[in-house]
């Protein structure tokens, strides 16, 4: 392979940053899809795109400074370095520009998420609750591409022949992609190619994760998330100790590697958040809620059936008695975190406009207020659908009929002949 002349052709060019962009667009463009076919808002994939990619890549660069300048003997005059001659936006002494080197992905994903968890509560403000994303369920959504973004991030690594792991002295390995050449034209002693071996990784990755997002198999929201900080923590824990002695962060001056610490710390998030669940699953005697088949969620349970289960748990099963009364129990909630899905809220407004075909102006219950979906599929035939015309009581619950008013208005008014004298 002549990777050398590609890299070449385009010296001075900072590949690292070019591909963690490209990456970045290929999971923006990839989120559209996929949240439209988990039945989200797929506004919300531009909105997101607009807050979290800008800090995405200043979180890359601040992440490292930050740790740069703590991990230094003079950290004074190390903050003072970066700030000289505009050498945090990449310029050198003499004006030119460099190009972005020193860039920590954990940096970007810490921004971006915390600029996503910032932004839910604006965005669902002012839209119903079909259209609404919590936090969770947008991370479940947006990781499994940032994964992605970070196979195709880590070319830009190899591209540069950098971040590279310890040096391969048997010439029987020294042969890529168990190894690569160090600098960017891949000329200087060889080395583990760490990013080949982190992008490979990350690939499988992003299978399992796709498979969870996609698949017909569901679990509650926050899983792929867990899943996501499991696998990627897994993957670094491993490959940080092979790193090359002078890439390593620490988190001061001869401490421990930040990156290590990072990792082990998104393990225990992950592996946390799964027990959580399992923990509270079991305290509400409900079912746990992991990798259950989305047709198995749908099903209507019978009266009959609804009662024997109150009697066989004496009533501890449902948490809303209510739901034995109205008839209106899915299979589905019997799993905890279940009717916090966008799922459950589907099927309820399916059964709204079941119900109300014959008759768009009855109010709807209060368990599906407000469930207004412009995009939900109609569960009737087009002959059967109601008058367009009709308004939702799911968006207009509270206003009354026009023309019953009118016909009020009319009964009320006296009728002019009669009034009205004879000539």
């Amino acid at each position: 392979m002549h990777i050398t002349l590609l890299s070449n052709m385009f010296d001075p060019f900072n590949w690292y940053g070019f591909l963690i962009f490209l990456g970045v667009a290929v999971a923006g463009v990839s989120a559209w899809f996929i949240t439209k076919k988990r039945g989200y808002d797929t506004d919300i994939v531009f909105t997101i795109a607009l807050v979290c990619i800008p800090l995405a890549f200043i979180g890359l660069r601040v992440y490292y400074v930050f740790f740069d300048i703590l991990a230094a003997d003079d950290k004074l005059d190390t903050l003072a370095g970066w700030f000289r001659h505009g050498k945090i936006f990449g310029f050198n002494a003499d004006g030119s520009f460099s190009g972005m080197a020193g860039l920590a992905l954990y940096g970007g994903l810490l921004f971006a998420a915390l600029g996503a968890a910032f932004i839910v509560r604006p965005l669902n403000k002012k839209k119903p609750i079909l259209k609404q994303m919590t936090v969770l369920q947008m991370y479940d959504l947006f990781f499994v591409l940032i994964i992605l973004g970070q196979v195709i991030g880590r070319f830009g690594n190899i591209a540069n022949g950098e971040l590279l792991g310890r040096e391969v002295t048997n010439p029987a390995w020294q042969w890529f992609p168990i190894a690569l050449r160090s600098g960017r034209e891949w000329t200087g002693a060889w080395r583990l190619a760490l990013p080949f071996y982190e992008s490979f990784f990350n690939l499988i990755g992003f299978g399992i994760l796709l498979y969870l997002t996609i698949g017909k198999r569901r679990s509650f929201d926050g899983f792929n998330f867990a899943v996501y900080c499991i696998w990627y923590g897994t993957v670094r824990t491993i490959l940080e100790p092979m790193r090359q002695s002078g890439n390593i962060m620490r988190i001061w001056a001869n401490g421990p590697p930040l990156n290590l610490v990072i990792s082990v710390m998104l393990i225990l998030a992950g592996l946390a958040i799964i027990g959580t669940h399992i923990y509270l699953a079991k305290n509400s005697n409900k079912k746990i809620f992991i990798f259950v088949k989305e047709s198995d969620l749908k099903q209507k349970i019978l009266p009959c059936q609804i009662e024997q289960k109150v009697k066989e748990t004496e009533g501890e099963v449902l948490e809303n008695k209510k739901s034995v009364q109205a008839n209106d129990m899915y299979s589905g909630q019997e799993y905890f975190g279940f009717e916090k899905t966008i799922i459950y809220y589907k099927l309820k407004h399916a059964e709204w406009v079941e119900k109300n075909k014959n008759n768009p102006a009855n109010t709807a219950s209060e368990e599906v207020k407000n469930l207004a979906d412009e995009d939900a599929k109609d569960p009737l035939n087009d002959q059967d659908k109601p008058n367009e015309d009709a308004k939702d009581p799911l968006n207009d619950q509270n206003k009354p009929n026009e023309d019953a008013k009118d016909q009020a208005n009319d009964q009320d008014k006296p009728n002019e002949d009669e009034v009205k004298p004879s000539e």
